[in-house]
C-alpha cells in the first residue's frame, strides 16, 4: 500500500501518528495493525508526505493473523530530517489476530494532536495484492 499527498500543519501543529486499522473504515474503528510513534510536526503549508506499508497475511480465517511494517516520509519542513523515516511499527513487529472473514477493510489513518486546522490531502493511493 502506497499513499502520497500533502499536509498543512497550523501554527501549533503538535504531533502526527499514522495508523493502519482493520475495521469498517470509520475514524479510529477496528483493530490497529500497525502504528507509528507520535512524531513532532513543524507548521507548514501544502507539504508532501508518503506512507508505504506492507501487510502480510500469516494465517487465514476467523482467527487470521496480519503483520504490518512500513514507513512514513515527509518533506523536512513538515517532519524534521532527524525524525525520519518514521517507522511502522514504532517498536518490535508482531502479527495481529483479526477476523479475516468479516466484511472489513484496511483503513490507513493519520491523527494530528495539535490545534484545529491541520489538513491531510491524499493525491494518490495504490493498493496492490502481491499474490
Amino acid at each position: 500500500m502506497r499513499i502520497w499527498g500533502q499536509m498543512t500543519a497550523v501554527a501549533t501543529p503538535g504531533n502526527i501518528t499514522a495508523l493502519l486499522y482493520w475495521g469498517t473504515g470509520a475514524d479510529a474503528n477496528g483493530t490497529i495493525l500497525g502504528t507509528t510513534a507520535a512524531t513532532a510536526l513543524t507548521a507548514g503549508t501544502a507539504l508532501s508526505w508518503e506512507l508505504d506499508l506492507l501487510i502480510r497475511c500469516r494465517t487465514l480465517g476467523s482467527g487470521g493473523a496480519l503483520i504490518t511494517h512500513g514507513m512514513l516520509n515527509a518533506n523536512v519542513s513538515l517532519i524534521a530530517s532527524t525524525l525520519q523515516p518514521v517507522m511502522i511499527p514504532a517498536s518490535s513487529a508482531a502479527a495481529v489476530t483479526v477476523d479475516l472473514t468479516a466484511n472489513n477493510v484496511m483503513s490507513p489513518q493519520m491523527i494530528a494532536s495539535g490545534s484545529a486546522g491541520s489538513a491531510v490531502i491524499v493525491h494518490d493511493y495504490t493498493y496492490e495484492a502481491l499474490n
